[in-house]
């Protein structure tokens, strides 16, 4: 971020999801359905009172896809980042972005061939972390101006994990004492203070690598 960040839905696309008769609803949102002139659209049904995730995808207009996994078919949710760099300055840490597009994506791994079955990307506008030095540099603005993504799609995964009854990733056992533990750790890449069941940072993607402790 720079000096001040403002967040809002306005700059993000992301799916559109929520809560009806105990199932989760989630659907492309409309602004991606009208960019992609009504060809592509998804609807995903998570029905734990029938254990099972129902996906329905339309691909150039007339192609549909149902598929339907059952919750004992699930191993794990996998939520990383792919954000790509929009602008680059100098900062008193040498070059870096400005600016950037972040991109959350959620799948599902199977529990048997490790296949991961694609549901949603939250796509929108980052902030990135060049504090006043970057602003007193001319490098970037005052004012940030940031979308929701990552709050949306990290709400979307976390009702997936508890209404599937499975983790986010594949959290072995000292993980899952570590992060009830409440502990943290840094993202040797960026810096940025994550949570230490990750797999890859959130900031930059970047594979995350701790230590298990004795």
């Amino acid at each position: 971020m720079s000096v001040v960040r403002f967040t809002s839905g306005w700059f993000s696309l992301g799916p559109k999801f929520w809560m009806s008769g105990g199932r989760l609803f989630a659907r492309t949102s409309l602004a991606l359905r009208a960019l992609s002139l009504f060809s592509h659209d998804r609807k995903v049904v998570v029905d734990p009172a029938a254990s099972v995730v129902r996906i329905f995808t339309r691909y150039a207009w007339i192609v549909f896809r149902r598929r339907r996994i059952p919750f004992s078919k699930i191993e794990c949710v996998d939520y990383r980042y792919g954000g790509v760099g929009r602008s680059w300055g100098l900062t008193p840490e040498g070059l870096r972005g400005t600016d950037a597009i972040d991109i959350f994506m959620v799948q599902l791994v199977l529990r048997d061939s490790g296949v991961h079955v694609d549901l949603f990307s939250f796509v929108g506008e980052g902030a990135a972390m060049t504090g006043v030095s970057g602003v007193l540099l001319g490098t970037d603005a005052a004012v940030d101006l940031q979308g929701d993504q990552e709050d949306a799609s990290r709400n979307y995964v976390e009702l997936l994990s508890r209404l599937i009854g499975v983790p986010i990733g594949r959290p072995v056992a000292w993980r899952r004492k570590a992060v009830q533990q409440g502990l943290m750790t840094k993202c040797l890449r960026c810096g940025q203070t994550i949570a230490i069941d990750r797999e890859h940072c959130l900031y930059c993607g970047a594979e995350v690598f701790v230590t298990p402790r004795d």
